[in-house]
């Protein structure tokens, strides 16, 4: 049965624990329903497109659909290779294993910068959910003046967003926290995944070479669990150049001790994605520099230079920033002190 060979993929050491959740719940939605109670040696290729076409026709993305075909087949080839229980993967269409994705946003050098800085940057104001269930709007303008929104809002996220276009036109206050910023240009410029920038410590960092040494990473589970563990592939192991704004941040706001976390969440432990959004208010950050879409994530897969210049586009060559086949990640290619003129000239 699919549903016991799923079970067989799954218990092999070495996967990690949110992709051991993501086939958990690939099989459970998209595959145990459907061919779950089917005799694997009844399996045929029609059935599997048929399957597929089911799973597009109510509404399942093209992207979704594709993680479940890879991973049916991984689980049938398991039959055919391992277990010889079959003698041919009945998973022979071609084409739907593969995931056809939009192009990300990339950023230019000062808007990295512009991103940095906005990323710490908050307007001064309050919503109250008034008796009728509206909400009601009050901010700080400019002077100190406390001032209250002549309109009411029936959702907490449209009094938000008013209040983030008061402080973008300059009619609302806003207050700076710089303790994001070197996160920001860290991500960026080092080209660090949020797991392995979350689990830096002091030690790893070095202030004299001017690198940060990245041994480990951070996943958090589906149940809020934080894990520490290694990094995502062996060519994670590396080093890095960092700029100079980092050891601002080390003096201003980590702990001496060697095992600080370079960068908290706010009750001091490691920092959780939901938490960062909450404190950044992110989809309204990332508009102002005209990315709107942009995820955490492309910092660290697209905002590497090419050409450090100013204006230029990033995310064409990922030589000497550390990468493995998606990206940049292991810096294997070129020297530190190549890495720190890099650094310097950043």
């Amino acid at each position: 049965m699919v549903r016991a060979l799923g079970d067989v993929l799954l218990g092999p050491p070495g996967l990690r624990p949110r992709t051991v959740e993501l086939y958990r719940w690939l099989l459970r939605k998209h595959i145990a329903p459907h061919l779950g109670g089917v005799q694997l040696g009844k399996l045929s290729t029609s059935m599997v497109r048929d399957w597929r076409s089911n799973l597009l026709g109510s509404g399942v993305s093209e992207t979704m659909a594709a993680k479940a075909y890879r991973l049916l087949r991984a689980v049938l080839m398991t039959a055919v290779t391992e277990d010889k229980i079959l003698s041919r993967n009945p998973c022979q269409i071609r084409g739907p294993g593969t995931e056809v994705t939009s192009e990300r946003p990339t950023l230019t050098v000062p808007q990295v910068f512009e991103l940095a800085e906005r990323v710490g940057t908050r307007p001064v104001g309050n919503i109250r959910k008034l008796d009728s269930g509206e909400f009601r709007l009050r901010y700080r303008a400019k002077g100190g003046t406390m001032r209250r929104h002549p309109a009411t809002f029936a959702t907490r996220p449209d009094a938000e967003r008013v209040l983030w276009e008061l402080a973008e036109n300059g009619r609302a206050d806003v207050v700076q926290d710089d303790r994001l910023r070197a996160f920001i240009l860290l991500a960026a410029f080092a080209s660090l995944r949020w797991g392995e920038v979350t689990a830096l410590r002091r030690c790893d960092v070095d202030t004299v070479k001017r690198t940060v040494r990245v041994r480990a990473a951070y996943v958090e589970r589906a149940n809020g669990e934080m894990i520490l563990g290694p990094t995502k592939s062996r060519a994670g192991l590396r080093t890095v150049a960092i700029i100079p704004h980092l050891e601002a941040h080390l003096e201003k706001y980590v702990r001496p001790d060697a095992e600080a976390l370079v960068f908290t969440g706010v009750k001091g432990g490691p920092m959780r994605r939901s938490g960062f959004n909450k404190v950044t208010r992110w989809p309204f950050v990332v508009k102002a520099p005209g990315v709107p879409n942009l995820h955490f994530h492309d910092l660290g897969t697209r905002a590497t230079p090419s050409r450090l210049t100013w204006g230029s586009r990033f995310g064409t060559s990922w030589r000497g920033w550390g990468t493995t086949t998606s990206g940049p990640r292991c810096a294997t290619s070129i020297d530190r002190p190549t890495l720190t003129a890099r650094s310097r000239t950043l």
